[in-house]
């Protein structure tokens, strides 16, 4: 019989995307919705949703994120 696995993982790296903003924001909810490609630049671009937190607090820490190189 095959088995199924529900795991709740926490994943810590210096460089792990949005790492210092969630760090700086624990109550925000951060989901990936979508990755391009790598094409001209070395690395792909990823498109998160944020939930459940002032957007003025969210920009504010995504300006001291050195994880992050531009975002709109």
């Amino acid at each position: 019989m095959p088995r199924s696995f529900i795991a709740d993982v926490a994943l810590t790296h210096p460089d792990f995307p949005l790492g210092p903003t969630l760090k700086a924001i624990p109550t925000a909810s951060i989901t990936e919705e979508s990755i391009r490609p790598a094409t001209t630049a070395d690395e792909p671009a990823v498109l998160y949703r944020v939930t459940d937190v002032d957007f003025r607090t969210f920009e504010s820490a995504l300006e001291h994120d050195d994880t992050v190189s531009e975002w709109a």
